[in-house]
């Protein structure tokens, strides 16, 4: 009844219709059968294998408000067999990896110079007293004084 004064409301109290537009029944999503276990995959960046499966929401799917299907549509599980799966390097430790490879490498290098540079003085000072201690007449100043009256004669 209305109050205030108001009007009683008008038309049936009840409305009857078709349920060919409308949903009259609702229905519950239901999972297929899960599909076949996939290939053994590397994931690089934890460096684990794995191998997946997956099932649809499509037995029938949820329809007229119907509840959706419980729980996963994807099952994950390890490999058992021995695929090798190293975790990929990030770029920065790969370059700081690089140049400490570099700086080993030129220190090296530098370390081998300086050695040949102090072997050929040592083999050079050797020489040199060789030479001035077994011939005490032929210093490098007799040899140079030789060497300056040789060049007219030699026509040098």
């Amino acid at each position: 009844a209305p109050s205030c004064y108001g009007t009683d409301c008008k038309g049936d109290p009840v409305e009857q219709g078709n349920c060919d537009d409308e949903c009259c029944t609702s229905v519950d999503g239901k999972w297929t059968e899960w599909g076949d276990w996939g290939t053994c995959s590397c994931n690089r960046s934890t460096g684990t294998t794995s191998l997946k499966r997956e099932r649809l929401c499509s037995n029938p799917k949820p329809s007229c408000y119907g509840n959706p299907c419980d729980g996963k549509d994807l099952e994950v599980a390890n490999c058992k067999t021995q695929l090798k799966c190293e975790k990929e390097i990030p770029l920065q430790d790969r370059i700081l990896k690089y140049l400490k490879l570099i700086g080993i490498s030129t220190g090296a290098t530098v370390f081998i110079i300086i050695v040949i540079v102090v072997v050929v003085c040592v083999i050079r000072r050797k020489r040199k007293q060789q030479i001035t201690t077994q011939d005490p007449g032929t210093s490098l100043e007799t040899i140079a004084t030789l060497n300056h009256q040789l060049r007219p004669a030699l026509g040098i």
